[in-house]
């Protein structure tokens, strides 16, 4: 605080009768608030809002939304109760929101109980959206970065609608960062935001959808980076329940996460898609690099493209499928008019029973699948094509070069315009290695290793 900040203070004090050389005749609360001032921390306790999950402190939140400036960081001390909040709230200035920690990472076998000392927002709302991050007249962009607290519903009824975190208005750049967000209809809603960054958080227990992505003012535009992440089905998923959900956007880098189920042996406590698209929208770059799909219902990745164009530039390795025995009834990944695609280095841990293949793709173009780790449960091939060209199965070991398995009406489909050298093992009218010399498919006749 200023020299003359100070000198009001202690001024005001001496006129109250207090001796100037001991603490008591200090004004705590004023000198506090001077300083948080002059160096942007503003406690949410010097604005009224309590910690002992009672009330509701979404008036006073608001009144300190209004009073603070942009820049400020906004401090939720930890270790009560619960700040409760019976109605939303809008962020709608650059500020940073943090606290002691977060705290609840429900699992089904273990209490509920948060751990002492963090600290926890409480929403009560079964319907409405909690944390509104919206533009204003007079800050169009506004940066958000919220981190170490958690945001949880605790409604008495299972929530039907509305959102832990809410995008909207366009802006971006928000970080999202060891924060726990828990039984929200979906947890954290981006409608409209662009280079948003979710790290090293427990995306808990959403009712339909742990993250949903889009940008409805730039829909070609997304830069979103989802890394490090647990997220968790809950114990009241609805049958249709997604970890992650796109619908529009490009740039998207997905990596590190762990997706998984509170209770990963009863079905309508899991994720029917831990990892589900669906664009609106022609869009390109994404990329979902070494994740773990635990216990889930139907896929670990169903990618949809409703633009009616191919979706291109899609890589995908490093990702480990592990669906919970007798309940999986897909395949690990489900694809559906995209191109320019590559999926490799993958561990299916295929549980019996199941004839479905590792990868489906349908309406397809430049596919490439390289190396599928897994346990051999069932009799299904690694994939199962649908109207996709030029695909390829790149898979070379120390035990040799594993060729693309196909029927001859399989290859007259999916390689109309073959290349010299070009090279596929045909399963039927003579089984054997086919190789495409610029004319012909021929045949290679030997019929004993010489």
């Amino acid at each position: 605080m200023t020299k003359a900040q100070i000198l009001t203070a202690i001024t005001n004090c001496k006129a109250a009768g207090s001796d100037p050389l001991r603490v008591e005749w200090v004004n705590l609360s004023a000198i506090l608030m001077a300083m948080a001032n002059q160096v942007g921390i503003h406690n949410v306790k010097d604005y009224g809002l309590i910690d002992d999950n009672t009330g509701n402190n979404a008036t006073l939140f608001t009144a300190m939304m209004a009073d603070v400036p942009d820049g400020a960081a906004i401090y939720f001390p930890g270790g009560g109760a619960g700040y409760r909040f019976t109605s939303g709230v809008t962020i709608d200035k650059n500020v940073i929101i943090y606290g002691d920690g977060y705290s609840y990472f429900p699992i089904y076998t273990l209490p509920n109980t948060p751990h002492k000392g963090a600290t926890n927002l409480l929403f009560t709302s079964p319907s409405a959206n909690f944390l509104t991050i919206n533009s204003t007249v007079s800050n169009a962009t506004p940066i958000v970065h919220i981190r170490d607290l958690t945001i949880r519903n605790t409604s008495a009824t299972v929530p039907t609608a509305g959102n832990g975190i809410y995008l909207i208005g366009g802006s971006g750049m928000h970080t999202f960062e060891r924060i726990t967000v828990d039984r929200f209809y979906n947890n954290i809603n981006c409608v409209s935001a662009n280079n948003l960054r979710i790290s090293y958080c427990n995306i808990i227990g959403p009712i339909r959808d742990g993250i949903v992505l889009r940008n409805t003012s730039e829909p070609d535009y997304g830069s979103w980076t989802i890394a490090n992440n647990n997220i968790y089905s809950g114990m009241a998923a609805t049958s249709v329940a997604r970890g992650i959900h796109i619908i529009g956007g490009g740039g998207i880098f997905i990596t590190e996460n762990h997706f998984n189920a509170q209770n990963t042996l009863t079905l309508n406590t899991q994720f029917m898609v831990q990892l589900s698209t669906d664009f609106l929208v022609v869009t390109s770059e994404i990329k979902i690099v070494n994740n773990i799909f635990d216990n889930y219902q139907t896929n670990g990745i169903k990618m949809r493209n409703s633009s009616g164009t191919q979706i291109g530039n899609v890589y995908i390795s490093g990702n480990e499928f592990a669906p919970t025995a007798g309940t999986n009834t897909q395949a690990a990944i489900d694809v559906d008019r995209f191109g320019n695609m590559i999926i490799t280095d993958s561990i299916w841990n295929r549980p019996p029973p199941t004839d479905q293949p590792f990868l489906r793709v349908s309406n397809g173009d430049d596919i490439t699948l390289g190396i599928v780790q897994h346990t051999n449960y069932g009799s299904a091939a690694d994939y199962e094509l649908t109207a996709v060209t030029n695909f390829r199965r790149a898979t070379q070991s120390d035990t040799g070069l594993e060729l693309i398995k196909m029927t001859k009406a399989q290859r007259a489909a999916l390689i109309p315009g073959p290349v010299v050298g070009q090279a596929i093992y045909q399963t039927d009218n003579t089984p054997g290695l086919r190789v495409y010399n610029g004319t012909n498919w021929m045949r290679f006749t030997e019929t004993s290793d010489p």
